[in-house]
């Protein structure tokens, strides 16, 4: 899917902060929470754990990036078979965070580049990562079909208890597949 490359956003703004994180899973939950408010999916890039390095944490657009065609025999075979047809969202979205971590085992947030060049989904439904379920959202799914309730249920209870939950009714019955 190819986007209008004169599409710009900037959300420099809502993604700069001076708060200081107590740990990296605070870092990450905060800038998915301002990410999902505007429509926008934020992932980990690129993770460093230290290792005689300052930890770091590179947080990007679910749309950075450009697809890789990951079938080792897409050259020999281009002869034998029709190249498949793709689609993807990838579209080399430049938006980046940084997540550093200070002396005291606090976390700080700068933003690296905070222009998208794609606008925001209007619907983050069918979105496979913010779909997912929480631990405390999984907790409560097991508890509620060990009662029986059912998965229709289930979604209307996860959607009272958070307003900004997305997760489809697959997602129900994949994670029941799961968890038994």
């Amino acid at each position: 899917m190819v986007e209008d490359s004169t599409c710009v956003m900037d959300y420099t703004s809502e993604f700069t902060t001076y708060e200081i994180f107590k740990n990296r899973n605070a870092l990450c939950n905060w800038a998915r929470d301002v990410g999902r408010r505007n429509g926008l999916v934020i992932v980990i890039k690129r993770s460093d754990s230290g290792s005689g390095r300052k930890e770091r944490v590179t947080l990007g657009c679910e749309r950075g990036g450009h697809y890789r065609n990951m079938n080792k025999n897409s050259e020999t075979q281009t002869d034998k078979k029709r190249k498949r047809e793709t689609g993807t969202k990838k579209c080399g979205c430049p938006f980046a965070l940084k997540g550093s971590k200070l002396p005291n085992d606090n976390w700080m947030l700068t933003v690296f580049c905070g222009v998208h060049n794609h606008p925001a989904a209007k619907h983050l439904e069918g979105h496979s990562f913010v779909g997912r379920l929480s631990q405390e959202e999984t907790s409560l799914l097991v508890d509620l079909s060990k009662t029986m309730v059912r998965p229709k249920e289930i979604l209307s209870t996860l959607k009272q208890n958070d307003v900004l939950n997305v997760s489809t009714i697959k997602t129900i019955y994949n994670a029941r597949q799961i968890w038994p």
